[in-house]
């Protein structure tokens, strides 16, 4: 019986080894897995290739600021006991506060350079904001009357953007700690506007600059 063992295991070894050494046929051997699949009825599982890196960005994790309630509040109050920023409107959205600032205000029409009435009020409004640590944007608006050729902006998209750039560099200058994101809209959210104001109050609403306060804190610059 030991020698029969020994003699099948070398004649199992032979086998392994002539079948290590030879060269399989891919199509040959193809033919034969779909020949047993179709009798076995053997369910082919396909494996779909995936990407070597993930595209899918890592999630940013943003510092909370203030609460928006309490910014609200507080922004209010302030503007209040001002009688020029008294004429600011306050909006209250989930995740920021829209401070939006009638553009009649601060410039004269067609004007990048506050008006010389304007300037006290700016650095009151930059003394507000320099002790807030929450993330804030300007965003210039323009109402859609086409700038004369008298004036310096032919177009009122550059005329928003030179305004809300404006607005963030005073605020930044009064001492607000981090970077000031500035763009500028034209006359593109004129119809945003409710139409339940008169055609000269949307006019109005219209030439504003909009202080967003973001929910979450601004980074150092």
């Amino acid at each position: 019986m030991v020698t029969f063992t020994d003699l099948v295991a070398l004649m199992l070894t032979f086998f392994v080894l002539l079948y290590s050494m030879s060269v399989m046929e891919e199509k040959q051997w193809r033919n034969l897995v779909d020949s047993l699949s179709s009798h076995l009825k053997i369910e082919r599982v396909v494996a779909e290739p995936k990407p070597a890196k993930s595209l899918t960005m890592e999630p940013v994790d943003f510092i909370p600021g203030e609460d928006l309630d309490y910014l609200q509040a507080l922004l209010s109050e302030k503007f209040k006991a001002d009688t020029d920023l008294s004429q600011a409107i306050l909006t209250r959205l989930d995740d920021r506060v829209v401070v939006s600032v009638p553009g009649d205000l601060l410039f004269s029409t067609g004007a990048t350079e506050p008006m010389e009435a304007a300037q006290p009020v700016l650095r009151r409004l930059g003394r507000i904001f320099q002790n807030i640590s929450n993330k804030i944007e300007i965003a210039g608006h323009a109402d859609p009357a086409v700038p004369s050729g008298e004036q310096e902006y032919q177009t009122n998209w550059p005329l928003s953007v030179a305004r809300a750039d404006y607005v963030a560099g005073l605020l930044e200058k009064s001492g607000y700690k981090s970077t000031i994101l500035s763009r500028g809209y034209g006359d593109s959210r004129y119809d945003e506007i409710t139409d339940k104001l008169s055609e000269d109050q949307r006019k109005k609403l219209a030439r504003r600059v909009d202080i967003i306060v973001h929910s979450y804190a601004g980074e150092n610059g």
